[in-house]
């Protein structure tokens, strides 16, 4: 995390998760990490993005 003001959060991204579609690279639908039997692809990004922080989910990997 980079910095918090009022209702945003300022992320820096290592990647994000990708959909391939007819070989372009398109958004995730809300929730697919959280679906089982889902495929996507990774992107890896050196990036600054912000959010709201209703667009944020907890997120704990394990094994890493």
């Amino acid at each position: 995390m980079i910095a918090i003001r009022d209702e945003t959060v300022s992320l820096r991204l290592n990647g994000q998760a990708m959909r391939i579609q007819d070989g372009l690279i398109v958004d995730t639908e809300d929730g697919l990490l959280f679906s089982t039997g889902t495929e996507f692809s990774y992107l890896s990004l050196d990036s600054e993005k912000d959010f709201k922080f209703n667009e944020l989910k907890p997120c704990h990997l394990n094994g890493f």
